[in-house]
């Protein structure tokens, strides 16, 4: 099982940069796409982060897409 996780809401332009990022550098993951906005304001109240996606790595949250770059030692990509 993978502990790995992207979590986004439906049709982030950020969280399909990072799925992409995610993917070329061979990392297994599983989506969580927010049900609604409640669902997601209660995730960023929970996690203390005021955007959306938000990336776990081995358990650790990294952040958002511009976070996951720097995690690689990545520019990130224009959106």
């Amino acid at each position: 099982m993978s502990d790995n996780y992207l979590y986004q809401k439906d049709g982030c332009p950020f969280a399909a940069k990072a799925s992409q990022l995610l993917d070329r550098h061979g990392i297994t993951y599983r989506v969580h796409v927010f049900a609604d906005e409640t669902e997601e304001r209660m995730f960023k109240e929970e996690q203390g982060v005021s955007t959306t996606p938000q990336i776990f790595l081995d358990g650790q949250r990294i952040g958002g897409y511009d976070e996951l770059a720097a995690h690689f030692g990545e520019q990130p990509e224009p959106v």
